[in-house]
């Protein structure tokens, strides 16, 4: 076989590493938008992170709206003095529980979307404003497989987040 009868050979793929899912931009997405329209406590619009951090999530998960102003310091920090104060303990339950293969920092948002949401009125995935509780099962077992497993399917992933957060 002659060599200038073989394909050239194309580059391989390499997926971005740090490329953010939908149902990750969804779950965000949900809880800011749920925090603006009054589902969710006021300090969720914040989701529990310093500004400048929040600021670099919006830009990455939220292209399109890029540049969001930052507000008054003295007004953000009010709103995030709002935050409960077992929120940084779920949180950490959550990070304890992450999937070391995932980005670091997506995974780290989206526990942040997460704790803000348990903070809801409805269900989890209501207040994440994902599609269901499919959804939710997907990115709980992509992000926190090991809390995933300890958690039974069908519940009310929030009671069983709370239930879990309150037996540790």
């Amino acid at each position: 076989m002659d060599s200038r009868d073989v394909a050239p050979s194309l580059p391989q793929s390499n997926p971005d590493a740090d490329a953010v899912p939908d149902l990750l931009r969804r779950a965000v997405s949900g809880v800011l938008r749920n925090a603006q329209n009054g589902e969710l406590p006021l300090f969720a619009w914040t989701l529990g992170m310093p500004q400048p951090e929040l600021l670099a999530l919006l830009a990455r998960l939220f292209p399109e709206v890029d540049p969001v102003e930052s507000m008054p310091d003295a007004q953000y920090q009010k709103l995030l003095r709002m935050c409960p104060p077992d929120f940084a303990a779920m949180l950490t339950l959550l990070l304890a529980n992450r999937n070391p293969e995932q980005p670091e920092r997506l995974t780290r948002w989206l526990a942040h979307a997460i704790a803000a949401a348990c903070y809801g009125e409805r269900e989890l995935w209501e207040d994440l404003d994902l599609g269901g509780r499919d959804d939710l099962g997907q990115l709980l077992q992509q992000y926190f497989p090991t809390l995933h497993a300890r958690l039974r399917h069908g519940h009310n992933w929030k009671q069983v987040l709370l239930t879990e957060f309150h037996a540790t």
